[in-house]
């Protein structure tokens, strides 16, 4: 994933699901994907085709979330992670790329949606990185959809 997903959309999706799979529900795992860099080699993926590939937008937020603590967003370690590798700021844009779209792509949505609650989660420093990031004023663009729930947590944690 690290050599070759930012030159490969098809890499960079198949990396950020192995990893988002790997992760699920297992903190040491959460904790091993992050401490063998691949928090990096997912937020280089975003960075790279998030914005314009909804597969790797949805696989790599989903990847994040789940290393910063599956839903239950208790890994502050891996949240802080994310934030210093840049992944706030890849999930904004990539929530900010699906535009009037979102409603088409609600798995990208709730996912990026998901991954901001988790980095924020008990952390206030990575709710001031998400709210720099432009994390608020996105979340709050996204129109109603399926991740609605997703949209208001997040929105009622950053505030």
């Amino acid at each position: 994933l690290e050599a070759h997903g930012r030159d490969s959309a098809d890499v960079a999706k198949y990396g950020c699901w192995a990893l988002a799979n790997i992760a699920a529900g297992n903190q040491a795992n959460e904790e091993a994907i992050c401490e063998a860099g691949g928090v990096v080699a997912v937020v280089r993926c975003l960075e790279a085709h998030g914005r314009d590939n909804a597969d790797v937008a949805y696989h790599g937020c989903r990847a994040l979330a789940n290393i910063a603590g599956g839903d239950e967003g208790n890994d502050e370690a891996n949240g802080d992670a994310i934030c210093e590798a840049g992944g706030v700021a890849a999930v904004v844009r990539c929530l900010e790329g699906l535009g009037p779209d979102a409603d088409l792509r609600p798995g990208c949505a709730r996912h990026g949606c998901r991954a901001l609650l988790n980095i924020a989660r008990g952390n206030e420093a990575n709710k001031a990185a998400i709210r720099i990031a432009g994390g608020i004023s996105v979340l709050d663009s996204l129109p109603p959809h399926g991740s609605n729930l997703w949209r208001r947590d997040a929105l009622l944690k950053l505030n």
